[in-house]
């Protein structure tokens, strides 16, 4: 994925401003999001059909994203939380959360190899 398709996954302008205005950090920020353990959490929660722990861990990563700006990501989050805490797993919206959450993976090393050469 190239740097400007990347910015659909990654609001670089804000996560900068989130950043304290130091792309150093937005990088640093960026590649713990890449190696939290919180996505693997989801997959082990969803293969044993816990729904609560589901709810906490969704929750986790919407405010992972959030704080990052990983706004594509947030709001499927978001979607994929609301609809567990009412006790069932939508699986379409899962389904749509893997997919945008790899994109942003891909996104987000996009964005800190292009921010990384400017430092």
């Amino acid at each position: 994925m190239n740097y400007v398709t990347a910015q659909k996954f990654v609001d670089v302008k804000q996560g900068i401003a989130r950043a304290a205005n130091k792309p150093a950090l937005f990088v640093r920020l960026l590649n713990m999001f890449l190696k939290s353990e919180e996505p693997a959490k989801l997959r082990a929660a969803i293969s044993e059909n816990n729904i609560p722990l589901m709810s906490d861990v969704s929750h986790a990563i919407k405010g992972i994203a959030g704080n990052l700006s990983l706004n594509l990501l947030f709001e499927v989050a978001t979607k994929l939380n609301t609809e567990l805490k009412t006790g069932v797993l939508n699986r379409d919206y899962y389904e749509e959360y893997e997919d945008i959450l790899n994109s942003t993976i891909e996104a987000v090393n996009a964005v800190i190899t292009e921010i990384s050469s400017t430092l």
